[in-house]
Parts: C-alpha cells; sequence; structure tokens
C-alpha cells in the first residue's frame, strides 16, 4: 500500500476506496499478539506512508474470528491509528451457522464502539451451513454493513457462493437471488 505507484493510484479517492490491509491475512490458532502487533504495524506503516484512506482489519482464523482475537483486541488495534478510521471485517461462514451466535458477535463489537463489517459471507461453505438470512437481518437492525462473497468464478467446492452464473449480471444465481431481492 505504501509504494508509489498504489499510492498515486488511490490519491484523491479517499472517499470512495478503502484500503484493506489484506484478505484473511491469518488462518486458524494465530496467537493474540501475533495478530495484533502484525495489524498495529501494517496500520502505522499505511499513515506514515501519508495514506489517510479509511483502513479494513480482517479478522484472523480466515476472517472467521472464531476465537474472538480481533473482538477482544479491536481497541488496541484502533488506539494505533493516528486517524482513528479503521473498520473491522469479520468473514461469516459455517462457524456463523445459527442466529444466536451472530447476534452475540453483532452485539459485542457495537457494544464495543467500533465500527464493523461483515466483509464476506455466503449462503453455505465446503458444504457447511451459514445463516446467512441471520446475517442480512442482524446487519441490517443494527447498522452493520456487509458484501456477499463473491460475484463469479469460485470452483469446486465453493461455486455455491457465486451470487451470477458464469459472470452474467443478468443471471443470479440461488445465493445471489436471495442476496440481492431479499
Amino acid at each position: 500500500w505504501a509504494s508509489a505507484d498504489i499510492k498515486a493510484a488511490i490519491a484523491g479517492q479517499e472517499d470512495y476506496v478503502i484500503v484493506n490491509i489484506a484478505n484473511e491475512p491469518y488462518g486458524n490458532n494465530t496467537s493474540a499478539s501475533t495478530y495484533t502487533n502484525e495489524t498495529i504495524a501494517a496500520i502505522k506503516t499505511i499513515r506514515n506512508a501519508g495514506i489517510t484512506h479509511q483502513i479494513m482489519v480482517d479478522a484472523p482464523a480466515w476472517g472467521q474470528d472464531w476465537q474472538y482475537v480481533m473482538r477482544d483486541n479491536a481497541a488496541s488495534i484502533f488506539a494505533a491509528d493516528s486517524l482513528k478510521n479503521v473498520v473491522f471485517s469479520v468473514h461469516m461462514y459455517e462457524v456463523y451457522n445459527n442466529a444466536a451466535r451472530i447476534q452475540e458477535y453483532f452485539s459485542t463489537f457495537r457494544a464495543k464502539g467500533y465500527a464493523l463489517i461483515v466483509g464476506e459471507f455466503g449462503t453455505e461453505n465446503n458444504g457447511n451451513n451459514v445463516d446467512e438470512a441471520s446475517i442480512m437481518q442482524y446487519a441490517q437492525d443494527l447498522g452493520v454493513g456487509y458484501m456477499g462473497w463473491s460475484w463469479s468464478g469460485n470452483g469446486g467446492c465453493c461455486a455455491s457462493l457465486d451470487i451470477t452464473n458464469s459472470w452474467n449480471a443478468g443471471s443470479l444465481s440461488t445465493w445471489g437471488n436471495f442476496l440481492i431481492n431479499s
């Protein structure tokens, strides 16, 4: 993000571009200290480079935060941003397969006062159920943003996550129809 060519490409787009440090940069069982310290270092690198865009931070555990590492360290991460312009992103897949778990995560984060977005979710993941209806309902109820995953091109195990059929905006998949029209 701090390279001259990328900075030049996003300069002047602060109202439209969110800088996501990295998509799912940590897998399962990442220590809280590693996640927190490296995320803080990335935020400081971005700000020291003069980038003033909002920063998005993905949770560890492939974004699912099933150990609550991001949730429980949000205060330290947020405090590291000199501009106080960080949004936290959780990816809600099979870990979030029931309404109680979803509501608890949203409510706990909201009580802490930090911006949260569901950066990815779908109707299922690797054959495991996701409670997408509750994700959307609670997100709307609590003012949490969400982005369904993904437009098209998922292969093999994850084809059910395609929002469109064969990249065609006029042909929504079952998941895409639910996401867009429900």
